[in-house]
C-alpha cells in the first residue's frame, strides 16, 4: 500500500512576517513616548498575539493510512481521524512554478462540510497515480483542478474518456 502524507507548514511563512511585524511594534512601543502611538502599537501587537496563536493552532500533519486519514494538530497533539467515505472532493492547485496545494473537502461528523487545505501530497507526475489510489478507497470522489487549463486536468479527462481507434483508423472519444 502507498502511503501518503502531507502537511500545511507553509504556514509558517506566515508566521515569521507576523513575528517581524510583532517585533517592530515592540520596538515602537519601547521607544516613542507619544501616547497615541503606544496604544496603537499594543493594539497592533494584541492582533498579531491572536492571530499567531490562530496560525499555530492550524499548523497540521495529515497522513492518508489505508482505513482512514488522520489529522495530527503539530502544537495541541490532537489527532482527527476522517474516513474515506466522508470525502466528498480533492482539489488541485497548481501554482506554476513554486508549489502545488490539494484541498480536501469533506463532511465532519455532524455532516458539515470543512476544509483542510495542505500542500500537494504528491508531485504533479504522480498524482494520476494518487487518483487510481484514492478511487479505489471511495468511488464517489471527485477531483478538481486548478488553473482549469493545466496539463494535469488534461491527463486526467484522458484517463476517464480514453480515445479508441475504429477499425478505419480514425480516433472516437467514448464517455
Amino acid at each position: 500500500m502507498n502511503q501518503y502524507s502531507s502537511n500545511n507548514y507553509y504556514l509558517f511563512d506566515k508566521v515569521l512576517y507576523l513575528l517581524l511585524f510583532l517585533i517592530a511594534s515592540c520596538l515602537t512601543v519601547y521607544y516613542t513616548t507619544n501616547t497615541k502611538v503606544i496604544v496603537g502599537s499594543l493594539m497592533v501587537i494584541s492582533i498579531c498575539f491572536i492571530t499567531l496563536w490562530r496560525l499555530l493552532s492550524n499548523i497540521k500533519k495529515v497522513v492518508f493510512d489505508t482505513h482512514h486519514i488522520t489529522i495530527l494538530h503539530l502544537f495541541s497533539g490532537k489527532k482527527v481521524s476522517i474516513q474515506y467515505s466522508r470525502i466528498q472532493e480533492i482539489q488541485h492547485i497548481f501554482y506554476y512554478p513554486v508549489f502545488s496545494r490539494n484541498t480536501i473537502i469533506y463532511n465532519d461528523i455532524d455532516g458539515r462540510p470543512k476544509k483542510l487545505k495542505i500542500r500537494a501530497l504528491v508531485p504533479n507526475g504522480e498524482y494520476l497515480e494518487f487518483i487510481n489510489w484514492s478511487r479505489s478507497m471511495n468511488k464517489e470522489m471527485n477531483f478538481t483542478f486548478l488553473p482549469s487549463d493545466s496539463t494535469l486536468k488534461q491527463a486526467y479527462s484522458k484517463t476517464l474518456n480514453p480515445v479508441k481507434r475504429d477499425s478505419q483508423g480514425s480516433t472516437k472519444t467514448y464517455d
